[in-house]
């Protein structure tokens, strides 16, 4: 992707430690779906074409995922704060979510305290990264999209490395379909840029969807 500043020409980053976990982060049913790993393959080989630079990089260690877990628990108990204390959560269809809020208000100030510490060590890590790189790439989910009937904690209990950090420092990101695996449903492929660069993944995407058309189909239908 051609920058517009010209300072980095555009350098473009595979991030794969989603495609790929590190032994000691595989957990749950958090594996590659069946024909994933090619979807991905070919996805990577098209934005290859528009980057002027493409290399791999890898995401700072950690603990950001749990980080990033406790600061949007506590902010999101306080943005439903009237809800839960109405005890109008109760009225939730989700049996988790019904609790769900009593659990996040009682977390103890001095965790989230900590979590902002954090946030402050992974800006600095993050941005050595992108004084190298315009934009991230790698697989959305190492999964295809859920279907209706999947039960969510299970379906999506996996580390999601990328997707901790983007939340934790509200990196723009953006998610394009990339193919189909085994099971006919869509892969996604997502563009993560530095914060204030939102213009950097939304050329990403425009030039991926430029070359491809998989926006344009549908799963088939059960």
């Amino acid at each position: 992707m051609p920058a517009d500043d010209g300072h980095r020409a555009g350098d473009l980053a595979l991030v794969d430690e989603r495609l790929h976990p590190r032994a000691d982060l595989q957990q749950g049913p958090g594996v590659v779906a069946p024909g994933g790993d090619a979807v991905i393959k070919d996805a990577v080989a098209i934005v290859k074409k528009s980057a002027q630079a493409f290399t791999d990089a890898k995401l700072p260690e950690g603990p950001w995922e749990a980080a990033a877990g406790i600061v949007v628990s506590v902010e999101g108990a306080d943005a439903f704060d009237s809800l839960i204390e109405s005890g109008r959560v109760a009225e939730l269809v989700d049996p988790s979510g019904k609790i769900g809020g009593y659990v996040n208000q009682a977390i103890p100030s001095g965790d989230y305290l900590r979590t902002q510490r954090l946030r402050g060590v992974l800006q600095k890590k993050m941005a050595e990264l992108f004084a190298n790189y315009d934009v991230l790439a790698s697989a959305t989910l190492p999964v295809t999209a859920s279907k209706l009937e999947e039960n969510l904690e299970e379906g999506l209990n996996f580390p999601d490395p990328m997707g901790g950090i983007g939340n934790f420092l509200g990196l723009p990101a953006i998610s394009v379909p990339c193919g189909f695996a085994a099971n006919k449903m869509p892969l996604g492929l997502q563009f993560v840029a530095a914060p204030l660069n939102e213009h950097l993944v939304l050329r990403a995407a425009t030039a991926f969807q430029a070359q491809t058309d998989w926006h344009k189909r549908r799963p088939p239908l059960a």
